[in-house]
Order: C-alpha cells, then sequence, then structure tokens
C-alpha cells in the first residue's frame, strides 16, 4: 500500500480540478450577484431605502450657511467648455469596451469546490488510509458520526459507484443518480415527518477510510466516563490496526483507483508519457482551447468508485420502498450490517438459525428462506432482507465484537 498518492494520480487530478472549474465556475458568483442585485425584492428594496432617506433628508439636514457663501459667490469659470456639447465633455469609451468577456476572467485559482474536494478525498482514502486518529478535529467528528450510526442504526447498508473522472457528467460535476436516490428518501422520510425518527437516512462516505477505522474500534470507542477526545487519545490504535474486519476489508478492496487509457482501458506502463501528455492538456487550456476539445484529446482517465451509506433507523416504518430508492441508478450495494442489539433484527435471525449456526449460512437459499419469515411484525424487514439477498449479499459472518451481521458477496 502507497504511503501517499502517486504523483501521476496528483497530477490527473490537478487537471481535472482546472477544466471542470474553468467549465462550471468561471462566472458564477458575478452571475449570483446579479440576479439577487437586480430581483424585485432586492429592487423594492433599495426604491424604498431611497425614498425613505429622501424623506427624512429635509428633517436631519444641518445647513451651514458660511459653506453655502463660499460655493455661490463666485461664479463657476467653465472657460471654453462652457459652449461645449454635454457628449464632449467625457472621455472617449471605446477603447474600453470588450467585444466578449464582459465579465472579469477565470476563477481557476479558486479554492476546490465541494465536489472536487469529494474526490481528492476519496482517492486519498485508497493511497493513504488513515489508520489512527489524530488530534484532527474534523476527522474525530466524522468517526464519531460513524461510530453514533453503529451503536444506532439496525442496519446499515453500503454502497458504491463506479466513476470515471473524466467523463462528462463528472466534468459537469453533476451525479444525477445521487440527486434521484436522496428526492426518492426524502419523499419517503416525508411520510413520517410526525415521528421522531425517519425510516432512511442518505449520506455520502466522503472518507471511507475513517468508516472502515470506526468499524474496527467500535468495541475501544465505548464511553465509560470518558470524553470521546480522551478516548480517541488512549486508544490502542496499532492493535486496532490489526483487527480483520470483514466489512471494512471489502470496503477498502472495492474502492480501486486505477489510470486508465481511454482507447484500450489498459493501465499505461509509463507515468512519463502520462506526465507530458498532462503537461499538454494544461497548456491546451492556457491557451484558451475549449475544454471539451482538451478532455477529448486527452487519452487517458481515472477511474474510482464513490461510497454512500443508507442507514435504516426506524424498522416500525413501511420499508417497502426500500429498493426503489436506489431502482434506475448505477448504485451498487457492497456490503449490509444488521446489528444484533435490535430485537425486530434479532428475532428475524434467530427464526433461521442460532447465532452459531449462522456464520455457515452463506448459501443464497438460505437466505432466502430467511427472508421469507413469517415472524411477526417483520413483514417491512423481511423485504429488506429478500432484496439484500437478490443483489447477491448471500455470504454471512460477525464483526469483532459478535454483536452484528455482515452480509456481502461471494469473494
Amino acid at each position: 500500500m502507497s504511503t501517499r498518492v502517486p504523483p501521476t494520480v496528483r497530477r490527473l487530478i490537478d487537471l481535472y480540478n482546472v477544466i471542470s472549474r474553468k467549465q462550471n465556475s468561471v462566472y458564477a458568483e458575478e452571475i449570483e450577484s446579479f440576479l439577487r442585485n437586480t430581483s424585485d425584492s432586492s429592487l423594492r428594496d433599495k426604491r424604498w431605502s431611497i425614498l425613505n432617506k429622501n424623506a427624512r433628508k429635509g428633517l436631519d439636514w444641518k445647513i451651514d450657511r458660511n459653506r453655502e457663501r463660499r460655493l455661490f459667490q463666485d461664479p463657476i469659470q467653465f472657460g471654453p467648455n462652457e459652449l461645449k456639447e454635454t457628449k464632449y465633455l467625457f472621455k472617449d469609451q471605446t477603447k474600453f469596451r470588450k467585444t466578449e468577456g464582459v465579465l472579469p476572467g477565470s476563477f481557476i485559482a479558486k479554492k476546490n469546490n465541494v465536489y472536487n474536494a469529494a474526490i481528492e478525498s476519496t482517492v486519498k482514502a485508497y493511497f493513504n488510509p488513515v489508520m489512527s486518529l489524530s488530534v484532527h478535529k474534523q476527522h474525530q467528528n466524522i468517526l464519531r458520526f460513524y461510530l453514533q450510526r453503529l451503536a444506532n442504526a439496525p442496519i446499515m447498508i453500503i454502497f458504491k459507484q463506479k466513476c470515471d473522472l473524466f467523463s462528462p457528467t463528472s466534468m459537469d460535476q453533476w451525479n444525477q443518480p445521487f440527486f434521484d436516490m436522496r428526492k426518492r428518501t426524502r419523499l419517503e422520510n416525508g411520510k413520517y415527518s410526525g415521528q421522531v425518527m425517519p425510516p432512511y437516512e442518505l449520506t455520502k462516505v466522503i472518507h471511507p477510510d475513517l468508516l472502515s477505522l470506526a468499524l474496527k474500534s467500535e468495541s475501544f470507542m465505548r464511553t465509560n466516563g470518558q470524553s470521546f477526545s480522551q478516548l480517541v487519545k488512549s486508544a490502542p490504535w496499532s492493535d486496532v490496526e490489526l483487527i480483520e474486519d470483514k466489512l471494512a476489508n471489502i470496503l477498502y478492496q472495492e474502492q480501486s483507483v486505477r489510470t486508465l487509457n481511454k482507447a484500450d482501458l489498459s493501465e499505461p506502463k509509463d507515468d512519463e508519457v502520462v506526465d507530458f501528455s498532462v503537461t499538454e492538456a494544461m497548456q491546451m487550456v492556457e491557451n484558451g482551447t475549449p475544454t471539451a476539445t482538451v478532455v477529448d484529446d486527452f487519452p487517458y482517465t481515472l477511474t474510482y468508485n464513490r461510497f454512500y451509506l443508507l442507514n435504516l433507523l426506524n424498522l416500525d416504518a413501511d420499508l417497502s420502498s426500500f429498493e426503489s430508492l436506489w431502482n434506475n441508478t448505477d448504485f451498487e450495494i457492497v456490503g449490509a450490517r444488521l446489528t444484533l442489539h435490535d430485537p425486530r433484527v434479532k428475532s428475524l435471525l434467530q427464526t433461521f438459525a442460532t447465532a452459531a449456526d449462522l456464520q455457515h449460512a452463506s448459501r443464497y437459499e438460505d437466505i432466502l428462506k430467511l427472508a421469507k419469515s413469517e415472524e411477526a411484525n417483520t413483514d417491512g424487514l423481511n423485504g429488506v432482507i429478500h432484496t439484500i439477498a437478490s443483489k447477491g449479499l448471500i455470504n454471512t459472518s460477525f464483526n469483532n465484537e459478535t454483536g452484528a451481521v455482515y452480509l456481502t458477496k461471494s469473494s
């Protein structure tokens, strides 16, 4: 495992950042500012402000007679300009006019946006995963969120989405499948707005290495009168690194960042050739070549996987819409976690086998038999398990504490 992101991968991401920013956000701030300042509400506010100030001006205006006397005691001498037409009193504006580029230049040097930063975090998590938690506050907050979900979510499902760095949708920084799934999730949750807990929670896994760390360190991060920051400092991170967690291992294997030739999808043998192509593409951008032409002529790309976490928080809700949340998307389930601390999940699993036998129940037919259980109050849960099994997640295993069951694909 490399200890840092390879220079070639780093340069490919830099090229993507430059091209995508130029393509998507050159004038975004100016356009937003113009629309805001010329909106009906903004114009009404300005008009009211002018009228209000003018109405009060006579009350607050202080007259300085000495100043007025000095201003008007002598006539203003215009000289020969007094006989000229007004238009000739001003400088010729022709040389200041532009036939194109009315707005200021590109914001290529602008800091990365959320979309670009998410790509960098995902790639870095593969080449340089976090093995222990430092005092970095952002990493602590992310790990705490994952640990809270491991403790409170009866079912966690991890999705992956295959991505091509220089694909049209990536260059547009637009992820329609995620937007569709998020919309469907919100619509389903809206049906239970009066309840304390919604049925679903969809989040992006921008730091898959921290999710893996949470899966491995769950047993060490129990709060026994200690604050979370104290637990982070006292946790035996060297021991955590040695823990074999099936779901964490699969999560790392599924990341798979690769540099490929567009022509035959083979991996280039010479990094210097890739670097030379990146340099040429950068020069094309600086020379004003259209971004679409630069991308089309560039012979390489970078493939990686994005990850998403769907937490099932309320098993009492109607979960019949579970599969429809990601229908017609390119999302793929890579793993699921069922906590045995939830009585409904445990009851359903116990109808099939004892905990000792569950780890051997790896056949597809066995999982489907579990899904067809007629146990009371598990109708929605049956459908969830059936859907997971039908997607190929037929292998079962325990986490390190044997407090949760993992459903994964055959290796």
